[in-house]
């Protein structure tokens, strides 16, 4: 369903899984209530990991059981993770598949175990270029994810929340690996291949990263955003053009953007402009007005805004074609009428989209998306009335850019409802989202205030999703005293919510893995 449904499968991946999973309806397995109280007196990973596999116990659905599996190997607990795997069904392709991947990253994690404590020669037998793969992750990790435009909202959270857990090596094994894994490179596909060079990148080593890279040759349909991002870390916009040249033509407005901002930051607004406006193009060849939308704030932030009233401009008269998603695609014309400076027409569009409305059918309701697309829009461009139609999630989405514009405040958001509608977010993911944004602008004093109204919803209603997110921002911003403050508390939420029965055995066992960074120090 185009790119609108990509949108809401990227959003999903980054949105606290209490608002995502059913598991605030589904009732999990009793624990014993002994195990609970040893933990509740002194956590431990091993004491969360025993009660995960106390939930595990019942569990049958092979998808779970391969989630778990690579998580227990982390924590050294072999056997169980081995149990997981032998339970997992191979009796279909798919199955099969599956459980071939989750071996694989058990492997990789009893090889990253055998790396961190000095032994190189377990690297010998290892054949397999996945298990080199994510061996290099556990030990080294990955390249800061970068903006393409501010509205992106990456920022540092994102780069080293606590989903990082990285494995002790000194360097000279860390190298061994890499240089291990670029002999049995030939027969890896293309997005190993820049995993690879990005590591060397990560340890210092450019030269070896050149040479990795000369070994990519761009075939149809092969090209990713990492290939992209690769080459431009390395300085060759030139040949990342050419790799956008035979990549899908759905992905090519992006990727070229990509190298417009890239240029940009160069010094080379021309040329920057020139590939930004074939990025539009790209985009309008297969009618994605979300990728132009990209293109659009780029060129504005670029101080282009003549370039960017020209696309808008063409966008405009093109959005008026029927469709399923002509209303989105309208209302992302009236934003883009709003980078290029020009509000009425942007509350304009904004309104007529709403008045046509979606009733394209399919077994996704997109009404209510819309509705939260123009008000959210129209909120940008000016008219603050929309803000009361702006649901808790949409605005903890949008918070830092309102914020900065002036359309929002956080005497604001502490009186907002905790929910508006029956399905919308709980009010803690509005303190967690606007937290964040403070942390992020410098603002230490009014992001501990709102970090501290999280904690206190989480502990009211137990919400052990809100207490993670807070010792999240806790870790990432603050000092490693709070850290170890909020984890404490996030841990005696989980246990509460365990007794409850309202958690699963993979969010106990996650939270495990994260104590165990703590024990390490990181």
């Amino acid at each position: 369903m185009r790119a609108l449904i990509a949108a809401l499968a990227i959003a999903a991946s980054i949105v606290p899984g209490h608002l995502l999973s059913a598991s605030d309806s589904e009732v999990f397995p009793p624990v014993d209530n002994g195990l609970l109280v040893r933990c509740q007196t002194q956590i431990t990973a091993k004491c969360l990991a025993d009660i995960s596999w106390a939930l595990s116990q019942e569990e049958k659905r092979g998808f779970n059981l391969g989630q778990l599996a690579p998580i227990f190997a982390q924590l050294g607990q072999w056997d169980r993770a081995d149990s997981f795997l032998a339970k997992m069904p191979s009796n279909d392709i798919v199955s099969k598949v599956s459980k071939d991947g989750q071996v694989k990253y058990v492997e990789a994690e009893r090889l990253a175990a055998a790396l961190s404590a000095g032994k190189v020669g377990a690297l010998r037998p290892i054949q397999d270029p996945f298990i080199l793969s994510w061996a290099a992750s556990r030990l080294l990790g990955y390249l800061p994810r970068e903006n393409v435009v501010a509205s992106d909202r990456i920022g540092k959270r994102l780069n080293e929340g606590l989903w990082k857990r990285l494995l002790p090596a000194d360097r000279p094994i860390k190298l061994a690996l890499l240089k291990h894994w670029e002999r049995v490179l030939d027969q890896s596909p293309t997005y190993l291949k820049v995993s690879l060079a990005d590591k060397f990148l990560l340890l210092g080593e450019a030269t070896q990263a050149r040479r990795v890279a000369k070994r990519i040759k761009p075939k149809p349909d092969d090209v990713g955003r990492d290939l992209i991002e690769l080459l431009l870390r390395l300085g060759e916009p030139t040949r990342a053009l050419d790799a956008i040249e035979v990549s899908s033509p759905r992905s090519r407005g992006l990727y070229r953007t990509l190298v417009a901002k890239y240029l940009d930051t160069q010094g080379k607004s021309e040329e920057a402009s020139k590939v930004a406006l074939d990025a539009a193009d790209d985009s309008f060849g297969v009618n994605d007005f979300d990728r132009v939308l990209t293109t659009v704030e780029l060129l504005a932030e670029m101080n282009r805004v003549d370039l960017a009233k020209k696309i808008t401009a063409k966008a405009d008269q093109l959005s008026e074609t029927q469709g399923r998603f002509r209303s989105f695609d309208i209302s992302a014309v009236g934003e883009m009428y709003g980078w290029a400076q020009d509000l009425q027409a942007c509350l304009r569009l904004q309104a007529k989209a709403g008045a046509i409305g979606y009733s394209g059918g399919g077994m996704f309701d997109l009404g209510p998306e819309l509705k939260e697309n123009v008000a959210t829009r129209s909120l940008r461009c000016g008219d603050k009335a929309a803000l009361k139609a702006v649901n808790n999630r949409w605005l903890a989405r949008g918070y830092c850019d309102f914020y900065r514009r002036g359309l929002v405040s956080t005497e604001y958001i502490l009186q907002r409802p905790q929910k508006l509608t029956d399905d919308d977010a709980p009010r803690s993911l509005l303190f967690e989202r606007a937290a964040e944004c403070h942390f992020e602008r410098g603002e230490s004093a009014v992001a501990l205030s709102l970090l501290h109204r999280l904690l206190d919803e989480a502990r009211l209603s137990a919400d052990f999703h809100a207490a993670r997110s807070a010792a999240e921002l806790a870790c990432v911003f603050d000092s490693r005293k709070l850290c170890g403050e909020v984890l404490e508390m996030a841990g005696q939420v989980l246990i509460k919510a365990v007794a409850a029965r309202k958690l699963s055995a993979q969010h106990v066992v996650e939270f495990a893995a994260v104590w165990q960074n703590r024990s390490r120090g990181q």
